[in-house]
């Protein structure tokens, strides 16, 4: 299995932190719609999947855009993909029979 991490960060300037990602690691950034229960105010929240060996940057991209930025990273187990595991075949996907 070709594992990564999954990133989910919340900020105040989620737009400067995906472009950042987009031109420095060149990976998608998909936006989650968000409401934060206190204050209930409705947010952006980035999600992002990269390589082990990104995690560094993605990180330091954050906190250098928006200091105060909270990170959840967590591991995938398999990335399926643009940028990740590409060419696989259809019987990848299918159960196998007993």
């Amino acid at each position: 299995f070709d594992k990564g991490c999954l990133a989910y960060i919340f900020s105040s300037d989620p737009d400067g932190i995906a472009q950042q990602i987009s031109d420095v690691l060149s990976r998608g950034i998909t936006f989650l719609n968000g409401i934060g229960w206190y204050t209930k105010n409705s947010e952006k929240i980035i999600m992002c999947v990269v390589k082990k060996s990104e995690i560094y940057q993605l990180k330091h991209i954050a906190k250098t855009v928006d200091p105060k930025s909270f990170i959840i990273i967590g591991e995938t187990t398999e990335t399926i993909g643009l940028g990740f595991k590409e060419n696989i075949s259809g019987d990848a996907f299918e159960q196998k029979k007993k």
